[in-house]
């Protein structure tokens, strides 16, 4: 008996993840923010920001800390633009869904369901590398 874990059920809608638009279109639920970034730990060691992550890990003190401290502000700046992105497009889908009744065989999904699937995505991805970069262990560390 395989458990499925409340993550796993928010997430999935028709077979489809919340990182696609029709999870949206077929009435998924909007995922909370720590709902994302729990469902990031599925994605380990993976974001398409992983090979900078690593090649600043490499290198030698003091370059290496503030690679990647500049590194860890980027991502932190960007987090803070897509969860305001998420709201917005999470508001927008409550007010879609209010004026426009479900279709029984929808066949095209609109702007609306695009736009929160892709700041989904987004978040997916910045949970990702922080975790990357937690992962990495602190110049106290080394030492």
């Amino acid at each position: 008996m395989t458990q499925t874990t409340s993550i796993e059920i928010e997430l999935e809608c028709g077979g489809y993840s919340a990182g696609h638009p029709w999870y949206y279109l077929l009435g998924g639920t909007v995922p909370t923010l720590k709902q994302i970034r729990a469902y990031a730990q599925k994605f380990e060691k993976r974001g398409y920001r992983v090979e900078e992550i690593d090649t600043a890990h490499r290198l030698p003190e003091p370059k290496r800390t503030a690679a990647l401290s500049k590194i860890r502000a980027d991502i932190m700046e960007g987090l803070r633009g897509d969860i305001s992105g998420f709201r917005r497009a999470a508001r927008n889908l409550t007010e879609y869904r209010k004026k426009h009744q479900p279709e029984a065989s929808p066949r095209i999904c609109d702007g609306v369901h695009v736009a929160i699937s892709l700041k989904f995505s987004h978040l997916l991805n910045d949970f990702i590398h922080l975790q990357k970069l937690d992962s990495i262990p602190s110049q106290l560390d080394l030492f």
